[in-house]
């Protein structure tokens, strides 16, 4: 069997099949992660089409998205041009100043694409009904 970043082969009598990380379930739901090129996904699928952790891809194709779509919510506009001229406001030059000061790069990252942990939490929270 493969790792959930790989797919399964099939035979002639079982169809394609791809490996999965079962995350839990909840009857006959079944919340399962796997990656495709690298990137993880999660889908809630029926319970019965996993098998041996693995499942069909038509059904992962088709199972209830999990999670956020972040990048549907957050807006990025950033260039090189943009950071280069914040690491430089916040006196970051070279690369011994990035790591004599790594807050201050974080601090420029922030500064470039303007998106802080305080407007990703709004957002969650705008999604979950504001509470």
């Amino acid at each position: 069997m493969g790792n959930a970043t790989e797919p399964l082969m099939g035979n002639a009598k079982e169809p394609l099949m791809h490996a999965i990380n079962l995350i839990k379930t909840d009857g006959q739901a079944a919340l399962v992660e796997w990656a495709e090129g690298g990137i993880p996904h999660r889908r809630i699928v029926p319970a019965a089409a996993i098998f041996d952790n693995a499942c069909p891809p038509e059904v992962l194709d088709e199972g209830i998205p999990y999670g956020l779509a972040w990048s549907d919510l957050v807006e990025l506009s950033a260039s090189a041009t943009a950071l280069e001229e914040n690491l430089h406001k916040a006196g970051i030059w070279t690369g011994a100043d990035l790591l004599a000061n790594v807050k201050a790069a974080y601090g420029a990252l922030q500064a470039t694409y303007g998106v802080d942990l305080a407007h990703l939490i709004k957002l969650a929270n705008d999604q979950r009904g504001g509470k």
